[in-house]
């Protein structure tokens, strides 16, 4: 996913942080532990990681843990955990707006990983991660080459089977794919009813998931397709 996040991160790194936070499930899938860590988050408290012998347990606390109890911890907002995960490392030393780091640095290569390792969508559904529908498809645009979809003008939308929301992504013939959360001018030619935690596995190429498709089913099969060329070519 780094190289999407790379592209996310010029737009807005808050966006980049809450995808490392809903990335944590995978953590076992990089490193098989013992790592101990704490994401002390302003904008969202503290996301406790503990990874043993391929088990990950993940708490939301009020507080940190004590420095001495884990092998690191993260002070940060959303945005400065995404910059000290996707800058490199020269830009994060120079750049005063990544995350402070406390604790032992070299234990923070086992988040790296989870960043940088080219573990698949399937993968990380597999595994536990979960991205709501405008994560997932603010994920999905940077991830797609806006010279791929040159020629094509389409939009997708997702209604949610819980409330009604909705979010759409729009193909704009060779421009950047757009998520918004206002429906498109024209027609909306394909809307994907599901669970919120389902689209992105939908997209990802997993048939059994349980959606209603209303509408042109070729254009999710042209999305499908970019995603899995993003991931052959990253």
């Amino acid at each position: 996913l780094r190289p999407a996040l790379k592209r996310l991160l010029r737009e807005d790194p808050a966006v980049v942080g809450r995808v490392v936070v809903a990335l944590l499930p995978a953590q076992s899938l990089v490193v098989a532990g013992p790592v101990c860590y704490d994401i002390a988050l302003s904008d969202l408290g503290c996301q406790a990681v503990t990874v043993r012998d391929d088990d990950v347990r993940l708490e939301v606390l009020t507080s940190p843990r004590p420095l001495d109890d884990v092998d690191f911890r993260i002070e940060a907002d959303l945005a400065g955990l995404g910059r000290l995960l996707v800058y490199g490392s020269l830009r994060r030393r120079l750049s005063r707006r990544v995350a402070h780091l406390r604790g032992d640095r070299r234990s923070l290569a086992a988040l790296e990983w989870l960043v940088r390792e080219p573990l698949s969508l399937p993968e990380l559904h597999a595994a536990g991660v979960r991205l709501d529908p405008e994560l997932a498809l603010t994920l999905v645009a940077h991830m797609i080459d806006p010279s791929w979809t040159a020629g094509e003008r389409f939009t997708v939308g997702h209604e949610s089977a819980r409330g009604g929301e909705r979010v759409y992504l729009t193909i704009c013939d060779g421009a950047r794919p757009r998520v918004t959360r206002d429906p498109p001018m024209g027609r909306v030619a394909t809307t994907i009813r599901s669970s919120d935690q389902l689209l992105l596995a939908l997209l990802a190429g997993d048939t059994s998931v349980d959606v209603d498709l209303t509408g042109a089913y070729a254009p999710v099969a042209l999305v499908r397709e970019w995603i899995a060329r993003a991931q052959r070519d990253s």
